[in-house]
């Protein structure tokens, strides 16, 4: 019986010798076949960030007031994707980067410096601009109340008839 044990004992020790750390998993053997010729990941290297350029916020003139002496200037700021900002600011007052350095009341006009460059806001530049959005706005207005009432009075129409033809009926 000792013998037999140990015969046994012996067999195992070959056996598992003869049997890879990996018998577990079935398709390692693929892995190291390469099969597929696979490669070993590459190491991306990570880009560089780009610089992000803010757009310019966009000011427009809305009044101008002369006020106890003192010329105040009305605009409207607006950022793209930002609620717009309204600002009351008088001549020679700075807020962030915009500096209000003339309020020409006579003119309409206010001499600014956004971003660093110098712009001149006045009703007269912004007027052609307002004139054209608004004339376009009352065309379509226009064409679109011709349009309702045309369809008013097909509908008044179509009503008369099935009306008479109810009561020939």
């Amino acid at each position: 019986m000792r013998r037999t044990f140990a015969a046994v004992i012996t067999i195992a020790s070959l056996v598992r010798s003869a049997v890879p750390e990996n018998a577990g998993n079935p398709y390692e053997v693929i892995a190291v076949r390469n099969v597929f010729s696979l490669r070993p990941p590459s190491v991306a290297e990570p880009l560089a960030p780009k610089s992000v350029v803010e757009p310019e916020a966009s000011l427009r003139l809305t009044g101008v007031v002369l006020l106890e002496g003192k010329k105040w200037a009305l605009l409207v700021k607006e950022k793209r994707g930002q609620p717009a900002e309204h600002l009351t600011l008088r001549e020679g007052q700075k807020i962030g980067d915009l500096e209000i350095r003339d309020v020409d009341v006579e003119n309409e006009a206010v001499r600014v410096i956004a971003n660093g460059k110098d712009h001149v806001l006045s009703f007269a530049a912004q007027g052609a601009e307002t004139r054209a959005a608004g004339q376009a706005e009352k065309q379509f207005v226009e064409e679109h109340t011709r349009a309702h009432e045309e369809l008013q009075r097909r509908e008044r129409a179509r009503l008369a008839r099935e009306s008479t033809d109810a009561m020939r009926r």
